[in-house]
């Protein structure tokens, strides 16, 4: 996948028309989702393990995490896995983005997957050898990076599946939630949220935020949470993931 880029809108405008997909709709109805501070690990990505995983940084373009994959029981060296996600501010932004990628994307086959797909928005090539989704505000790029090309639906099924969920807490190693507090609404009703997390062996925690009511976006400052009315309070749930396990808690939002 090369690196998403800004191509000029009636481009974008007129590959979101050959692909079905509404760049003017608003977000999926049902429970507002979010995701912060995305790592992917092996519980996403069940039958592979880590070769690479990084963060990239793009002048305008929101946080980029690029990974490599390699069979967890295999030793064949021709099989290569590669995942690029790239965090939006929301599932809106995120279909947008989507677009920018498979505007890069150096071939016309790209379609809109026959059988039931992945995520909210979900695009391949033939063959399955790629396949890129949207669930929430995470774009998610999955696609062969070997000789030997494998289909990816089954995998990118089953990390949207571990997005999605709304996991028990608990595990070997669960993470610490050690803040998680909501701000003062400010003059349009949205609430900052302010959220700290730690594991004791000090690995990667990533973040997922889930509100029944209202609406979740991310900013530069972090989450922030807009009530379906103003001043209306509203909870937001709390997952913080890590290796060893998940932990959560609820966060209410108070009126005014």
């Amino acid at each position: 996948m090369t690196d998403p880029q800004r191509p000029a809108d009636e481009r974008l405008k007129a590959l979101a028309a050959r692909l079905d997909i509404d760049l003017e709709a608003g977000p999926p109805s049902g429970d507002s989702l979010l995701v912060w501070q995305f790592v992917p690990m092996e519980a996403g990505l069940p039958g592979w393990r880590p070769e690479r995983v990084r963060r990239l940084t793009i002048q305008d373009s929101p946080p980029m995490t690029r990974s490599s994959w390699v069979p967890a029981e295999s030793s064949e060296d021709d099989v290569l896995l590669m995942l690029d996600t790239i965090e939006c501010a929301d599932a809106v932004d995120a279909r947008a983005w989507l677009l920018r990628v498979l505007a890069g994307v150096q071939s016309t086959a790209i379609e809109r997957p026959a059988r039931a797909a992945p995520g909210d928005v979900a695009v391949g090539m033939p063959g399955g050898g790629m396949l890129a989704f949207t669930r929430a505000n995470l774009v998610c790029v999955l696609r062969n990076g070997g000789r030997s090309v494998r289909p990816v639906s089954d995998t990118a099924g089953a990390l949207d599946g571990w997005l999605a969920e709304r996991p028990e807490p608990g595990g070997r190693v669960p993470p610490e939630i050690r803040r998680a507090e909501a701000g003062r609404a400010g003059p349009d009703g949205e609430v900052a949220i302010d959220i700290e997390a730690g594991e004791p062996a000090d690995r990667a925690v990533w973040f997922k935020l889930v509100a029944p009511a209202g609406q979740l976006r991310l900013e530069e400052r972090g989450p922030v949470y807009r009530p379906a009315q103003p001043g209306r309070p509203g909870t937001v749930r709390l997952y913080a993931v890590g290796p060893g396990g998940s932990a959560a808690q609820s966060i209410d939002i108070g009126g005014e």
